[in-house]
Order: structure tokens, then sequence, then C-alpha cells
């Protein structure tokens, strides 16, 4: 008896030293669970698991050793105790086992199975667990109460980036990510990140609300003026094919966006980092240029970067690329914001299919509808020029701008800027059709 109260009182005193070593968990939504206690009972179960085979292995060879003097009775009796005995340590040194390896295959769906491994022998996960808070109240969330816009704009010029500056509320909250919103996007945007991109002259409100808390926000308006204007230069280029285009914003009565530095939009930020439409945004700007054309002018780069990185392509910047995957072409949500329909009409094209591909494309712009086409790790917009003539939309190069036929777009595409020959980049990847809803 009295040993059996020293065993409790050990137990009790090794639970009472993990408690109050204080790094807590979070177990199945429970909070303060002690990191120590799950270690503990997990050396106590891995301890089981080895020592009770182990015993009784032994105590069946002490028996059945006695047996052996008896008479045959009792050593037949002792050998059955004995093989039974064997079979018990095997079950339960294998059924821990078998389930300790179907937990150590499930730790990292959540904390739940993370804590019962923990607690079966297996090595504790301490990332999914936690492991380390000084204190229990650490591991409770605390939400946003106070929103303040440190640094600020009330004033911004067409083309101009800023970004503010948010402080929070107590300053340890848990959750500091922000939600963005312009009000006039046509005047001003906001990435997900915080950067201000001005449009036009006009006034816009911008409203910062915490994710964590959404009843609490702050705002302020924004009035962008207007850039004062430079001298239009309505330079036509031609070059050998018979393409010509200008270069003062629009391409035979289309409007058209161009991803230089200097252009109204070749700064926007695109999806945070370093990426700009300038250097990764010839699909939105392409995209841009179809919206714009067809449903409504108001719509414009900086729109259709502010949609794309709002709505999950801003995970390109882990990826390291930031161009625009084809899928946002036949995207519902994407397409509904701006008013489009679309189909793929053309992917890969061999040679075989060369005839086949013109032919398509001539049909769907002879509807009055608008293309983009990928080539060469670039998008570029074609819309109709009427009778079989092809009017096309480069926002990476203007000299490529201007009425084309067929076959003199197709030996365009063909090497396009001559990147055939460097990469093996050859010819059209691919053809969306575009029109209004």
């Amino acid at each position: 008896m009295k040993k059996k109260k020293i065993i409790l009182l050990i137990v009790l005193l090794l639970t009472c030293t993990s408690v109050s070593a204080m790094q807590v968990v979070t177990c199945g939504g429970v909070d303060n669970v002690p990191y120590k206690l799950l270690k503990f009972v997990g050396n106590v179960i891995t301890t089981v698991q080895i020592a009770v085979p182990i015993i009784l292995a032994i105590i069946g060879a002490i028996d059945f050793a006695k047996a052996m003097t008896s008479e045959e009775k009792k050593m037949n009796e002792a050998s059955r105790t004995f093989i039974k005995r064997i079979i018990y340590a095997l079950l339960v040194f294998f059924v821990v086992a078998l389930v300790q390896v179907l937990f150590s295959f499930l730790e990292d769906k959540n904390d739940s199975f993370s804590c019962a491994s923990c607690m079966l022998g297996n090595k504790c996960n301490v990332t999914v667990l936690n492991v380390g808070k000084e204190n229990p109240s650490n591991s409770k969330s605390k939400k946003v109460t106070k929103i303040k816009i440190a640094e600020k704009k009330s004033s911004m010029t067409e083309g101009e980036n800023f970004r503010l500056k948010v402080e929070v509320t107590p300053k340890n909250a848990t959750n500091k990510n922000m939600n963005y919103k312009s009000s006039k996007q046509e005047f001003a945007i906001i990435s997900y990140d915080g950067v201000i991109t001005a449009i036009k002259k006009g006034k816009t409100t911008i409203t910062v609300t915490s994710q964590d808390n959404k009843k609490v926000s702050a705002k302020f308006t924004l009035n962008v003026k207007a850039k004062p204007e430079k001298p239009k230069n309505n330079t036509t280029e031609v070059d050998g094919s018979g393409a010509s285009g200008k270069i003062d914003g629009s391409v035979k009565g289309f409007n058209y966006f161009n991803q230089a530095k200097s252009s109204t939009y070749g700064s926007v930020p695109f999806c945070g980092g370093i990426k700009t439409l300038h250097s990764s945004g010839c699909g939105a700007m392409a995209f841009a240029m179809v919206a714009n054309n067809l449903v409504d002018k108001t719509y414009n780069p900086a729109m259709v970067a502010n949609y794309l990185c709002h709505h999950g392509h801003e995970s390109c910047v882990q990826r390291g690329d930031c161009g625009l995957p084809e899928f946002w072409f036949t995207n519902a949500d994407f397409l509904n914001k701006f008013g489009l329909k679309s189909k793929h009409i053309i992917g890969d094209v061999g040679n075989s299919q060369v005839k086949e591909s013109k032919e398509k494309m001539l049909k769907e712009l002879n509807k009055g509808k608008m293309l983009i086409i990928h080539v060469a790790i670039h998008y570029i917009a074609l819309a109709s020029g009427g009778q079989d003539k092809i009017i096309v939309l480069d926002s990476g190069s203007q000299v490529f701008n201007g009425t084309y036929t067929i076959d003199q777009l197709w030996n365009l595409i063909s090497d396009y800027r001559g990147r055939c020959s460097n990469s093996g980049n050859c010819g059209l990847h691919g053809a969306y059709s575009f029109e209004k809803k």
C-alpha cells in the first residue's frame, strides 16, 4: 500500500513540476496545456511500451524455468502461459507502435493530432504546438482595438505612388494585417499591402480596416491632382512589315497602355516586392486594353493589377514570378469584375495548325471581338481593323503597334523580338477571345 502511495506522490510531483514550467501550448482549441506534461505522458507511454513486454517475458521465462522440474502436466501449463505472455508482450509493443506511426502521419493536420502524437511518445512538433510562451496569457489572441494612419498624403499627383504607414493598438496585437480600399478606383487605387497609386484628377476616400476586427478602421480623403501636360508626340513609326501606329495613347482609334517606366502605369507596384507593371505586367496591360476598349473607358492597368493582387495573385511574389498565368483570362470572377466573357480559341500552334489558327483569329476579330495572344513570354492585345486587317496593341514595344495582315502578324510573332533563337520560345502559345457580356 505504501509503495502505491509513494508512486502516486512521485507522479503528482512530476506533474506539478511540468505545469510550473509554464511552457504552454494549444491542443485542439484548449489553451494553456503544459508542454512538459505532454512530454511526461509521452515518456510514460514509451516506458510502458518497452518495459511491460520485457517484464512479461522475464516473468514467463521464470515461471517456465520453475516448471521444468515439475510433472509434465504443470510443465505444459507453464509452457502455454509463457506463450500467452509473449503474445501479450508483442501486442503491447506493436499496438502502441502502430498507433504512434498513425499519429506521426496525422500530426501536421492540426494541433489536436500534434498533441496526441506528442503524448504517445513521438517527437513533439514544436512548430505546430507553438512551444515557448512565457506566460499562459500570451496564448490568447489579442485583437486590434484602434488603427492610426501614421503616414499618409492628402494630395497626390497623377502617376505618383505612396505607401501608407499604419500603427495599431495594442502594439502586440495578434493579427496586424489590414484590408485597404479606395472608394473611387478611377481616381486612385491602393494595393493589398498599402501602396497608393494616383490615377487621374479627382477625390477618393482611402479606408484601412483591420482583418482581425472588422469594426476597427480609419480613413481619409485623397485629392488627386492632374499631372502637368507635356506636348503630345503624334509621330508615326513604320517598320518593314507595314505596321504603323501612333504613340500618344491610341492606336487606330483604340486606347493604348504602355509598360515603359516613364508611362502612367509602368511604375505601378504589381503584388508587392520589386515587381511593377513595367517589369511583369504585360498580361495585365493587355487585359486592361481589352476591358477599356470593349466595356468601360475608365478601366486601366492599375485597376486590373489591384484586383489581381487582392484575389490571390500576390502568391507569385513568393514564387518569384509575377507574370500573369493564362488561367486568369478565363476566371469567371475576374471577367465579371470587368464586364467581359471569354473563350480559349488556340493553344500551342504546330506547323500543321497554322492555317486553321489564322482562320480562327480572323473569324473572332471580324465579329468585333478582341484577342489576347501569348508569344515568347509576352502578351499582346489584338483588335479588328476591318476587312481581315488586325490592329496590334503591344504594351511592351510601341514600334510593333499598328495595322497588319494575318500573314504579317504571323511573321512578327514567329520570332517575337528575336527570342526564338535565344530560348527556343517560338511562335504562338495561346489565344483568347473576349467580348462584352
